[in-house]
């Protein structure tokens, strides 16, 4: 469903969608936080792609949290 994903073209995806905030800092240097039940997912940007697998989690994880559907969060990458 999904391709490896610059990390670029993810953090302006990101700034896109509504409904969370970006957390910079730790292990991970990246972590987006659900605004309606504070629950976290860590990005693992200190690469120059974000893997296909871990695109397709973070998707599962945006529709789990009510925040966009899959199809959606693909067309703004």
């Amino acid at each position: 469903m999904f391709n490896d994903v610059k990390t670029q073209k993810m953090y302006e995806a990101l700034r896109k969608l509504k409904g969370i905030s970006i957390e910079v800092g730790g292990k991970e240097n990246m972590k987006i936080v659900c605004l309606s039940n504070h629950n976290k997912y860590p990005l693992p940007v200190k690469h120059p792609k974000i893997k296909q697998a871990m695109v397709e989690k973070f998707a599962k994880w945006l529709e789990q949290n009510n925040i966009c559907l899959r199809d959606e969060f693909r067309a703004l990458l």
